[in-house]
């Protein structure tokens, strides 16, 4: 007998005839969860690139096992139902393969991505050239899906494959389906605009993730819980955004100092001048495109009650100026908002910037090079005991990581971390009485840079660490029987092993706390 080309003996062929009983005896649901994930796993059940040499169709493959493996993947429309092509240089026609997955794949929504490489200068204005023949063919056939597309992303630089000249006869402008649109387009025309009236009216439509916003009328901004822009927008396009987005919960952007035309060459968006209150954001995400100024007018004139997460990024461009944390501050007290994330980074020189004024600065720093990027909480001093104070009442997880050698992590910032975390601690909480309303910390972690702590400089003989100070030790103990598990790195003075006069100094930094401060009976 052959099989693939290769004599069996009789025997072999009675093994090989067992072996797909075997695979036969499997029950229908555990072959589903098996083909779900070897199909659904990379995001893609049909994935083709670097000019279709790469093809990856894992569907395809496991319907070749046997007649029942094949019976059962073609009546599972969702295994054949993502795809991603790079349509541009494709040296091979897929077209029999694309059509098979849009086949397989009816009655259920797509979620589709096409990606195309920036064209040559000499294809700029040829696109069946610039794509080639195969990739051209491929193009019209996906566009003509788009009606059938959950998710959309269109990775184009050329916008002329998205005019009626390009098309001939455009495709179904409509997008009943359509819950989530990607784009990186960089230009917005008039003889693209029916994309972007279709979208605009597509019912459905929540998530959108763009490189700008170039008009006030190309999106639904009214249903849009989710916005994305990765290029800049000035200030009063922000808030026109926020004002207009009544359901948006999630919004990420960079902001630039100067208002700028569209793209379309039309004027900016109305300017929203009075102090506005957003009552659905949860996450805001923003990067400094400009001065820092800019961010801090812009942290004065907003107010979000629902704000669970926020990051903010400072330090663009090189831009090296002291960040004030009072502006950000004055937007949290404002907002009385349940934040559990901020996310920070920001140019500093040094440590007091933190905590000065009864600030406490909380979670998780991340430290680099010059700049520090921070994940932290903030909170008035004696915010514990009027509950109207707290600004962060849930958060769970306290972490400074200092990445870079800098004056950041002191002895000050030390103690205060020690004593929010034994403010939080359910005990102290109870005996507040707000216990109810605010969540007991469950980490503490405080590491400074290798080059200040030698007990984590790996690789080198370490020095004996000294004793933790008494009070120290008894705090921490507290904190980790009442369940806040910490983590502390020792500190050392910049210029620990010497005192001024070049003798040897035997205490940390932690040394001499009082009682009081750290509230130990």
């Amino acid at each position: 007998m052959n099989v693939g080309g290769k004599k069996f003996e009789s025997n072999e062929a009675q093994g090989l005839g067992t072996q797909t009983q075997k695979i036969n005896d499997f029950p229908v649901e555990i072959l589903d969860k098996i083909f779900d994930g070897v199909c659904l796993s990379g995001v893609y059940s049909l994935w083709v690139s670097e000019q279709g040499n790469t093809i990856s169709a894992p569907a395809v493959v496991l319907s070749q096992v046997c007649h029942l493996w094949r019976s059962i993947l073609h009546r599972r429309p969702r295994l054949w139902s993502s795809l991603a092509i790079e349509v541009n240089g494709l040296r091979k026609d897929i077209s029999s393969l694309l059509e098979l997955y849009l086949r397989k794949s009816t009655g259920h929504p797509l979620t589709m991505m096409i990606r195309e490489w920036r064209p040559k200068a000499d294809n700029m204005d040829n696109m069946e050239d610039h794509l080639g023949r195969n990739g051209d063919g491929v193009f019209r056939k996906l566009s003509k899906e788009w009606s059938r597309c959950r998710i959309l992303k269109l990775m184009l630089f050329s916008p002329k494959l998205l005019t009626e000249d390009y098309f001939g006869t455009l495709p179904d402008s409509t997008f009943p389906a359509l819950t989530s649109l990607h784009t990186n387009f960089m230009e917005l025309r008039s003889d693209n605009r029916w994309f972007w009236n279709s979208i605009r009216f597509a019912p459905n439509l929540t998530d959108v993730r763009s490189y700008g916003i170039w008009s006030h009328d190309a999106l639904p901004y009214q249903q849009l819980t989710s916005l994305e822009v990765s290029g800049t927008i000035d200030q009063s396009s922000f808030h026109y955004l926020l004002s207009n987005c009544k359901q948006l919960r999630s919004f990420s952007g960079r902001t630039r100092q100067h208002e700028a035309p569209l793209a379309n060459g039309t004027s900016s968006m109305p300017v929203v001048s009075k102090v506005m209150v957003y009552p659905n954001l949860q996450s805001l995400i923003l990067q400094n495109g400009g001065s820092i100024d800019m961010f801090y007018d812009l942290l004065t004139s907003i107010t979000f009650p629902s704000l669970v997460t926020l990051k903010l990024d400072f330090s663009t461009f090189g831009v090296k100026e002291v960040w004030n944390h009072m502006p950000l501050l004055a937007m949290l007290q404002r907002s009385a908002c349940p934040l559990r994330e901020l996310s920070l980074r920001f140019f500093f020189t040094s440590s007091s910037g933190l905590d000065s004024g009864g600030i406490t600065i909380l979670p998780a720093f991340d430290f680099s090079g010059g700049s520090c990027r921070t994940t932290l909480s903030i909170t008035s001093s004696d915010a514990v005991e009027v509950q109207s104070q707290v600004l962060c009442p849930r958060l769970k997880h306290l972490e400074i990581r200092e990445l870079s050698r800098s004056s950041l992590i002191s002895a000050e910032l030390a103690l205060t971390c020690i004593e929010f975390a034994n403010s939080r601690s359910k005990p102290s909480l109870v005996n507040s009485g707000i216990r109810e309303s605010v969540a007991s910390l469950s980490t503490l972690i405080l590491s400074p840079h290798v080059g200040k702590s030698r007990r984590i400089c790996r690789g080198k003989e370490s020095e004996p660490m000294p004793e933790r100070g008494p009070i120290v030790k008894a705090i921490l103990e507290k904190l980790e029987e009442d369940g806040t598990e910490c983590t502390l790195d020792w500190i050392y003075d910049e210029n620990y092993g010497e005192d001024q006069n070049g003798s040897e100094q035997k205490g940390a930094v932690l040394e001499g706390l009082d009682d009081d401060r750290l509230g130990i009976d």
